[in-house]
């Protein structure tokens, strides 16, 4: 138990040290069906930016150094848990079925209870379709979009993660990755030490495995991942609500009139090159950019290069 409790404080002086957060300084809101945890970097009177990570993603994938440097910029930027994720409450889903629309009501909801009108929405993969969601069906809440590693259709995915493959519309994750993902694991029977190194062997694979990846920081984050939360398997209920939300995603990128950046990754295993300009092309007030060294992650490597395209289309469609 003293070795245990040691092991747990070097771990968090490791975490305060690769910029994760070692206290929980944030705010508990209630929305919806939900409680749901957030955090706030920067000056409340700054325009905003509202963060939304991929599907059973915590709001650290967005970690502190991120964060501070963006709201260094002159923003308001929050961070905040999903339903079933980090320190945010479970759900019962069977009971309570939800999808996308909910999600992006909930995201709505965290502006709501900090007196916030409008926001810059950015979204990463599943958070992508929520961003898409809200430019779409709740277009007065929004000042723009920055949609990161996502796309205008999900069915690809899920279809060759089930031995599926249609050979037509969009282009399917990478074989080997769809390989990896469907592996079956056994996380009850894990030690915390096989789950953080499987947590870095995934995000290895999702950054499109860079020469740059830092397995240090992924790590830490692998480790805070699995010592801050009791919520196992979130994946597979925001999966559900990604089924469930097909045909309104189908109808949502045309819908969409505020500013839009399109960020693709020349590396992404998930979504494809096409999955990018599929965004693009239906998102008419768009701006596509297609980076390489960056596959299905928001890693460090690219935390300054991310900041600053963030800034620089906010700031060209909203001059201070």
């Amino acid at each position: 138990m003293v070795k245990f409790r040691f092991f747990i404080r070097f771990a968090f002086v490791l975490l305060s040290f690769y910029g994760f957060s070692n206290k929980i300084e944030g705010k508990m809101l209630e929305v919806q069906e939900a409680s749901l945890f957030s955090e706030t970097f920067g000056d409340k009177n700054n325009p905003a930016i509202l963060l939304n990570a991929g599907a059973g993603s915590q709001s650290i994938i967005w970690a502190d150094e991120f964060c501070k440097s963006l709201s260094e910029k002159g923003y308001f930027v929050i961070r905040y848990d999903y339903r079933d994720t980090g320190l945010s409450s479970q759900t019962d889903d069977e009971k309570n079925p939800y999808d996308i629309k909910d999600l992006a009501q909930d995201a709505l909801s965290i502006l709501k209870k900090y007196n916030i009108q409008k926001a810059h929405f950015v979204g990463f993969s599943m958070g992508g379709q929520i961003a898409q969601f809200i430019g779409a069906y709740f277009p007065e809440h929004v000042l723009s979009l920055i949609l990161l590693g996502t796309s205008t259709d999900f069915r690809p995915g899920f279809e060759a993660f089930e031995g599926i493959y249609k050979n037509q519309g969009l282009s399917p994750p990478e074989a080997n990755y769809v390989t990896w993902a469907t592996r079956k694991v056994d996380l009850a029977s894990q030690t915390l030490d096989e789950k953080v190194d499987d947590y870095v062997n995934t995000w290895r694979r999702l950054d499109g495995n860079s020469p740059e990846f830092r397995e240090d920081y992924y790590r830490q984050e692998g480790l805070l991942n699995y010592t801050r939360t009791k919520l196992h398997m979130p994946y597979l209920k925001h999966a559900k609500a990604m089924r469930a939300s097909f045909e309104d995603h189908e109808k949502a990128p045309p819908l969409i009139k505020v500013p839009t950046l399109i960020i693709q990754g020349a590396q992404d295993p998930v979504f494809g090159i096409d999955h990018g300009k599929s965004l693009h092309s239906q998102i008419k007030n768009s701006t596509l950019m297609i980076w390489e060294g960056f596959g299905h992650a928001i890693s460090p490597q690219n935390f300054d290069r991310l900041i600053d395209a963030i800034n620089m289309f906010i700031k060209s469609h909203f001059p201070i």
